[in-house]
């Protein structure tokens, strides 16, 4: 019995998170770019308006999907698109900057499972890793979102730059620095 309760609970993506990646993509590849990724990635063709919501959700399975067909279909060869959807995605879920505390905080809200990010910092920037990544097969994204978070949070309005990502598929897990400019 408890097998099939934990069974039927899926885990859920708030609205705002799911909008603000797809707005990302829109600015990045268009609107039938980003019709062809919702294709490829077998989402129903609803996903092409969605409204930000912090109450209503997506299922979390539906973020893989996409995110696993953003990565197949923009990051070949180079993975500047993804980072860059990365940084738009920053921009679109919080305009107005947060720290990156508060930022880290608000997206364990919005994104269900057991998944997390730690940050470590140093004179000269962080060290990232998301374990569990929710994201799954994307880690440029997450470079390119820290990357924008990261300089729309500092103080002194120093700009950072992500280093190479290091993803580890086994345990879904994404690693790089920011590192300031």
């Amino acid at each position: 019995m408890a097998k099939r309760k934990e069974k039927g609970k899926t885990e859920k993506v708030k609205q705002v998170v799911f909008s603000a990646l797809l707005e990302a993509l829109n600015e990045i590849i268009g609107q039938d770019g980003k019709m062809s990724v919702i294709r490829f990635a077998g989402l129903n063709t609803k996903y092409a308006q969605v409204r930000p919501s912090l109450i209503t959700s997506v299922p979390k399975s539906d973020l893989i999907r996409l995110t696993t067909a953003m990565n197949r279909l923009l990051g070949f060869g180079s993975k500047a698109l993804l980072r860059e959807t990365g940084r738009k995605f920053a921009i679109f879920l919080h305009p107005y900057g947060y720290s990156l505390d508060v930022l880290i905080e608000k997206m364990k809200k919005w994104i269900d499972g057991t998944w997390d990010i730690t940050i470590k910092k140093d004179k000269d920037g962080f060290k990232i890793t998301v374990n569990n990544d929710p994201l799954f097969s994307a880690g440029y994204i997450w470079a390119g979102f820290f990357e924008v978070a990261a300089t729309n949070s500092s103080p002194d309005g120093a700009k950072f730059v992500a280093s190479e990502v290091v993803s580890k598929v086994e345990q879904p897990s994404t690693t790089f620095e920011l590192k300031r400019q």
